[in-house]
């Protein structure tokens, strides 16, 4: 191919198509260890479905039920969002799982 019949793209972004990925993060600490969890979907409502089964699996677990007597058990929650830890021992005893949007 002669160097004349190459043509550049001057904007590559013009040609290439950029969809939305939604990344499911999971991330936990116990007295087993500790563990982060990144899935992908490229829709919205399949990341959402995938979450919430995620934290409905985790909240059957015996951690959260024996966590939540402790006094100093917190939960923080939005719409994309959810984690519970033990207040001062974060490191050892929390959950959180959310949907990022790249």
């Amino acid at each position: 191919m002669a160097p004349e019949m190459i043509d550049l793209f001057d904007d590559l972004d013009e040609c290439r198509i950029h969809p939305t990925v939604y990344v499911v993060m999971e991330e936990w600490g116990n007295d087993d260890g500790y563990n982060r969890v990144h899935q992908i979907c490229t829709d919205y409502n399949d990341a959402k479905r995938l979450m919430n089964q995620q934290l409905k699996d985790q909240m059957e677990d015996d951690d959260i039920q024996r966590w939540r007597d402790d006094d100093a058990f917190t939960e923080e929650f939005g719409p994309d969002s959810y984690e519970y830890y033990i207040d001062g021992e974060y490191s050892e005893k929390h959950y959180a799982i959310s949907i990022i949007t790249e």
